[in-house]
């Protein structure tokens, strides 16, 4: 599913989908989207961030290269411009990357 799906009366994006609708449930969601992506670009040294009291997310290199985004689609876009390398989400060692930080949340 694309960032630009989300339901037409709140406007929020669809991985806030199932919150309260509140600030701080929207918040919530994002630093949410935040780990999660982490963990999918850890791979090629990418770290996403969500700030408190903001409503974005920075994507961020480990040289400090870094570019703010504001939707979910924009993620992966972010991370292969900032490294010039391809971001395939579904690749096998990036799901079972993902896989692993849930199954010892520790590790990531």
């Amino acid at each position: 599913m694309c960032g630009q799906c989300r339901s037409i009366s709140t406007g929020l994006d669809w991985f806030a989908a199932g919150t309260d609708g509140s600030l701080a449930g929207r918040r919530h969601a994002r630093a949410a989207l935040a780990r999660a992506s982490s963990v999918l670009l850890s791979g090629i040294g990418v770290r996403v961030v969500a700030h408190p009291g903001a409503l974005t997310l920075t994507v961020r290199t480990a040289t400090g290269r870094s570019r703010t985004v504001s939707r979910l689609d924009e993620i992966a876009d972010a991370a292969a411009t900032l490294t010039g390398r391809r971001v395939d989400p579904l690749a096998a060692d990036v799901v079972d990357a993902v896989l692993a930080a849930r199954v010892n949340p520790a590790a990531s």
